[in-house]
């Protein structure tokens, strides 16, 4: 649980000259702004603060998937501490880990994510995604196709036992002869079990006709009925949807759905539109621009190695998988972009606004060290927050701060208090 008082001096950083000052300016004229003098939680804080201040979702832009997993934590659990709202409305979007000319299909989990993602931004349940630049560079549908990605059944609604079984099979689930793990469906007549990623359990789909006649959750190791539920979600395993098997040149090519199939099938695909257009009038917030810049060209010269390299007669050139240079321009000038930086750089036009942050210091267990800084920053009138991994760790730091004497408060709020410091964040470790 986030206590209320933490929320409340967390929601204080829109407040801040610099932050009210940016926020003004993207209301009032969009473009670009810049804040320095960021740490990585102090950006890892701002971006949920933007989307709840500014009221619309935010797409946040990393140099690379794994800055993108470093933050996605930290993400959710600023956005909880500030909006109050559970962290699934963070959405991580991995790019692929593949290029289009390796003859190699993307790995399972990281095309189970990016559909889950498209699906959750293209229907307004995503307010902050998180992706790295490279995923962004991808030509994309339109929003309505990454809608139907997903379907809901519910109890009583009329579908048609071939439609259904033609949904899965396009979404990515596997046939088995039982349903036993995420991704999979069975067929027993007018049965039908589905265990959707991200469901706690499977659930059988049992149709009369061409009518749902009851779903009920069931356990994947006994296999038996647990209770009764009104609809569920059935979520895809893959944005590449398996309308047909694909039809391949080479007279040596497996039977299937062979390997880097997906690529080949975007190509008789219509895709107009860019990322940002899958979200309703995002705000850009932009982690480092230079590196990101520099991000997208390195990427940009892998993808055109690729293809100079590649032997396969039919291969079609980068254009038309990712965007030109004037195309991803253009497409971030559609949309207000704040850029975060560590350090101020040379901008043209107005100079970046300063924030100062500082990453907490690690005391390696020297609990004389921590409470004479924290004796000191309260003595300078500054706040200091402290949060632990669980109720039982943060007895124990009441404890350590009455031995030494120090004042502290469990969910209470004094007025006349400033930001100072955040210290060891929920999930434990260091501090954000």
């Amino acid at each position: 649980m986030i206590l209320p008082l933490v929320s409340e001096l967390l929601g204080r950083v829109a407040r801040r000259p610099a932050v009210e000052e940016a926020f003004e300016s993207l209301r009032r004229s969009g473009g670009q702004v810049c804040l320095a003098g960021l740490t990585d939680s102090a950006k890892a804080l701002l971006a949920p603060v933007a989307a709840a201040e500014l009221g619309r979702p935010v797409m946040l832009l990393v140099e690379s998937n794994q800055r993108a997993e470093a933050l996605a934590e930290p993400l959710r659990w600023f956005y909880r501490a500030v909006t109050g709202k559970p962290g699934r409305r963070v959405v991580h979007l991995p790019a692929h880990d593949v290029l289009p000319y390796e003859n190699r299909s993307p790995h399972a989990e990281i095309s189970e994510e990016r559909a889950c993602a498209l699906w959750r931004v293209a229907m307004g349940e995503a307010d902050l995604l998180i992706a790295p630049v490279q995923a962004a560079l991808w030509r994309m549908h339109e929003p309505q196709f990454y809608r139907g990605l997903a379907r809901v059944v519910a109890r009583d609604e009329p579908i048609e036992h071939e439609a259904l079984i033609g949904f899965l099979r396009g979404a990515g689930y596997d046939k088995q002869t039982t349903c036993e793990m995420p991704g999979q469906y069975a067929v027993r007549g007018g049965i039908i079990d589905v265990f959707s990623p991200e469901a706690p359990q499977p659930v059988r789909i049992e149709l009369l006709g061409d009518t749902i006649e009851s779903i009920r959750a069931f356990d994947p190791n006994t296999q038996r009925s647990t209770n009764p539920v009104e609809r569920a979600t059935l979520l895809p395993l893959t944005e590449f949807l398996r309308r047909a098997e694909p039809d391949r040149a080479d007279a040596h090519a497996p039977a299937g759905f062979y390997p880097g199939w997906e690529f080949r099938a975007l190509l008789g695909e219509e895709r107009n539109a860019v990322l940002f257009d899958l979200a309703a009038e995002p705000l850009l917030v932009l982690d480092e621009p230079e590196l990101l810049e520099e991000a997208v060209a390195k990427y940009r010269a892998r993808i055109e190695e690729s293809f100079e390299k590649c032997e396969e007669p039919r291969a079609e050139a980068p254009g038309r998988y990712i965007l030109s240079e004037e195309e991803w321009s253009l497409a971030r000038e559609l949309f207000p972009r704040l850029a975060l930086e560590h350090l101020a750089m040379a901008h043209k036009g107005a100079a970046p606004l300063a924030l100062r942050t500082q990453s907490t210091a690690r005391y390696h267990g020297d609990v004389a060290a921590f409470m004479a800084e924290a004796r000191g920053r309260l003595g300078a009138g500054e706040q200091v927050i402290v949060s632990a991994a669980s109720t039982g760790e943060l007895e124990r730091l009441a404890d350590i701060c009455h031995e030494y004497e120090l004042p502290y408060r469990l969910g209470e709020l004094e007025e006349n208090v400033t930001i100072a410091r955040l210290a060891e964040e929920e999930s434990g470790g260091n501090a954000p």
